[in-house]
């Protein structure tokens, strides 16, 4: 929206400047036809030479106003471009900066999370180790019951026999 402004104000003052040229060459043009014309009334000519002056003056000092209003509007935006510009790319970088510190997180909290894993893993491992140091453990201990008590049950037999 600004770039639009800023190219219609180039344009009014690059119309305006040409204008002002116009000016300047149909009163250059009306000094040339008098000098040419000697015949005609001199009081005449001098009052319309005056007046067309006159009338070519105020269109110039117009011309050069609307050209420094347009000039005054050209800076203007171009002040207001800038001004965006720079707070576009200010919000640019900050959304940037946060990105990367949303990436530094990440990949911190990954890291984090994978060491849990490994030790949850770690643990895991030692417990299965642990159950079966203690299911190898009940089974010897089934066994020896067994034994003892295929001991017991001969032993009472035995007894029984005597």
């Amino acid at each position: 929206m600004l770039e639009l402004e800023l190219t219609d104000c180039r344009e009014s003052e690059s119309h305006a400047l040409e204008s002002n040229q116009n000016l300047q060459a149909e009163l250059l043009g009306n000094s040339i036809k008098t000098l040419d014309d000697p015949q005609d009334d001199k009081l005449l000519q001098q009052n319309v030479e005056n007046e067309d002056i006159q009338k070519l003056n105020t269109k110039l000092n117009f011309a050069k106003l609307e050209v420094g209003q347009l000039r005054s509007a050209l800076d203007a935006a171009e002040v207001r471009y800038q001004e965006e510009y720079i707070r576009s790319t200010l919000q640019i970088r900050g959304v940037y900066e946060q990105v990367e510190h949303i990436k530094e997180k990440s990949c911190q909290r990954e890291v984090e999370l994978e060491e849990k894993l490994k030790k949850m893993k770690a643990d895991i491992d030692e417990l299965r180790a642990n159950l079966m140091d203690k299911e190898t453990e009940k089974r010897n201990i089934f066994e020896e019951n067994e034994g003892l008590n295929l001991n017991i049950d001969k032993n009472r037999s035995d007894e029984r026999e005597s």
